[in-house]
């Protein structure tokens, strides 16, 4: 599905891809028409709740140090969501896992106080491969996957404790998912392609599933501590 610079893996290709790609995320202006804004004042989480409307549960969900932190290993203190929801956007932030961690950005999603965000929403699968042996044999659930739907083009992600990017573009329901500058899944929601992924995947009895006009941004809990910085997101809807 995609060739040449998006399926390298040799170290010092991927360090300029991501040098190049760090560099255009702390660049953008804010408060300019389609300009990029922060999701993340740096400092608390204002313009995040819980899925179910809650404020942020803080045994879960910290802004420390700059960045906003998932310090649990309870699974049921539930994930983090914006308080807007986006129809066309680019999204781009870093992430930061532990040896073995495991956890998503999922977007798209219709939260319902009786569902959790991956009922309703796409995740990018946010992984340490290396270290997580039962996602071996599953690309599906790789970093950079549309999670159970589509695999990773490349690996392109960096070792568990250092900071990866990763961005989310959507746009009259086409998706890409980039990983350290290195574009690894591009689908259409709708299309052939996307119902028979959807067809073969845990989601095929969720109804309308990805599907949400306007889906909020959730950062997914799943009992790993996890660390996200440079949050931001440009509407491409206005």
């Amino acid at each position: 599905m995609m060739g040449g610079a998006r399926h390298m893996r040799h170290g010092a290709g991927r360090r300029v891809m991501l040098g190049a790609a760090l560099g255009l995320a702390a660049c953008v202006s804010v408060g300019k028409p389609g300009a990029a804004v922060p999701l993340f004042d740096g400092t608390s989480l204002t313009g995040w709740t819980m899925v179910d409307g809650r404020t942020p549960d803080p045994r879960a969900w910290r802004a420390q140090d700059g960045l906003i932190a998932q310090v649990s290993r309870e699974r049921p203190l539930g994930d983090l969501m914006t308080d807007r929801c986006y129809t066309d956007f680019d999204l781009s932030l870093e992430w930061r896992l532990e040896k073995g961690g495991n956890s998503g950005i999922i977007y798209r999603v219709a939260p319902r106080a009786d569902a959790p965000a991956w009922h309703s929403g796409i995740e990018f699968s946010l992984l340490d491969d290396a270290n997580y042996p039962s996602a071996a044999g599953k690309p599906k659930q790789h970093s950079g996957a549309a999670f159970d739907l589509f695999a990773p083009a490349a690996h392109a992600e960096l070792p568990a404790g250092q900071f990866n990017l990763a961005r989310i573009r959507v746009v009259g329901g086409y998706a890409e998912q980039w990983l350290n500058g290195v574009e690894v899944v591009r689908f259409k929601i709708g299309a052939a392609g996307w119902r028979r992924a959807l067809a073969a995947s845990k989601f095929v009895g969720f109804p309308k599933f990805g599907e949400a006009e306007c889906g909020h941004i959730v950062l997914q809990n799943h009992g790993d501590p996890v660390q996200f910085r440079n949050l931001r997101i440009v509407d491409l809807s206005r």
